[in-house]
C-alpha cells in the first residue's frame, strides 16, 4: 500500500486540463501543493511551452516566510502613498467598515476592507456610520439578521 497520493494520477489530471486552468492553479491555487505535485505542475508548464514565470507563482505560494520578511513586506506596503488621497505623510493602515441599510422587509449588510491613511480611514468609517444611522433602522418587525447571517 503506497503512502500519500499516486503521482501518476496527478500527472494525468494536469495533462487533461486546459492551459488557462493550469495557469490559474499555478498562479492562484498552488498553496499547499506537495513537492511532487509542484514538480508535476512545473513539468506541465514546460511541456506546454507556457511562460516560465508562471512557475514562480507556485514557488511563492508555497514559500514559508520568516517574521522578519513579513515585517519588511508590511513596511513596504505601509510606506506607499494613500490610494484614496495620494498623500504619503502617514503610514497606511487597514480597517473593515460595516454599513447597515434596512428597507421595510430586508436588511443589507456591507463589509468592506479599506487600506488608506488614517485621515481617509476616519472619513470612510464616519461615512459608513452616518449611512447606518440614516438607513439602518427601518426594518419590518419580526427579527433581524446578525452579522454572521443568522436570523434571531
Amino acid at each position: 500500500m503506497s503512502k500519500g497520493i499516486d503521482i501518476q494520477i496527478v500527472r494525468e489530471n494536469y495533462q487533461r486540463m486546459a492551459d488557462d486552468e493550469v495557469i490559474r492553479i499555478a498562479t492562484q491555487d498552488a498553496a499547499g501543493l506537495t513537492p511532487e505535485a509542484q514538480k508535476v505542475v512545473k513539468e506541465e508548464i514546460e511541456k506546454r511551452n507556457l511562460d516560465r514565470n508562471i512557475i514562480k507563482g507556485v514557488l511563492v505560494q508555497n514559500k514559508e516566510y520568516t517574521v522578519e520578511e513579513i515585517g519588511e513586506y508590511c513596511m513596504l506596503a505601509r510606506n506607499l502613498s494613500c490610494p484614496t488621497c495620494g498623500s504619503n505623510m502617514n503610514f497606511l493602515n487597514g480597517t473593515i467598515t460595516s454599513e447597515v441599510m434596512s428597507f421595510i422587509f430586508f436588511t443589507q449588510y456591507n463589509r468592506k476592507l479599506k487600506v488608506a491613511c488614517p485621515t481617509c480611514l476616519d472619513k470612510s468609517n464616519n461615512n459608513a456610520l452616518i449611512k447606518t444611522i440614516i438607513l439602518g433602522c427601518g426594518e419590518f418587525p419580526g427579527g433581524y439578521q446578525d452579522y454572521s447571517g443568522n436570523w434571531t
